[in-house]
């Protein structure tokens, strides 16, 4: 029989949400950005760029844990406790204050909330200079990070710390 790693919703999160906020995640995404075909035309600064994308994928990660956890709402209210204290230890203000813009973009359709969600970002980054393509590489991007908290929920369970 195969045993998860018990792991607590507050050394998860602070986990995930360093790696979200590394030198080398935000590297990444700015070498994404730049490989991008619209790129040369959408000129757009690194810390706005970052700050949604960084939007985006806590918004993911808390619907991932809420899907998971949804029968515990020890777990979900842990949680969001742990992202706003860590949101407001790092001066991230600005991303506290996007997270509903990106909970209400997730819950707008009933078919594909995640398309929302990057066609939201495009808008806020881009207007209406962005293409398709890069809606859709945004999509793919948000989906990716779905599966990679996915992966984690395959070796470990979260519990509650109280």
């Amino acid at each position: 029989m195969f045993f998860k790693r018990k792991i607590s919703v507050s050394e998860y999160c602070k986990t995930r949400l360093d790696l979200l906020f590394s030198d080398q995640q935000a590297q990444v995404w700015l070498q994404l950005k730049q490989s991008w075909p619209d790129y040369k035309y959408l000129s757009i600064s690194d810390h706005l760029f970052l700050m949604h994308v960084r939007a985006a994928h806590i918004e993911i990660l808390s619907m991932v844990v809420t899907k998971k956890y949804a029968s515990n709402l020890n777990i979900y209210m842990e949680m969001e406790e742990f992202i706003k204290n860590y949101l407001d230890e790092h001066n991230e203000s600005n991303i506290k204050e996007l997270l509903p813009l990106y909970s209400h973009a997730l819950g707008s359709s009933p078919i594909d909330g995640i398309m929302e969600m990057a066609k939201f970002i495009a808008v806020c980054l881009y207007q209406d200079k962005c293409s398709q393509e890069i809606i859709l590489l945004f999509r793919a991007q948000l989906y990716g990070a779905i599966d990679s908290i996915r992966a984690d929920f395959k070796k470990v369970k979260l519990i509650p710390h109280g």
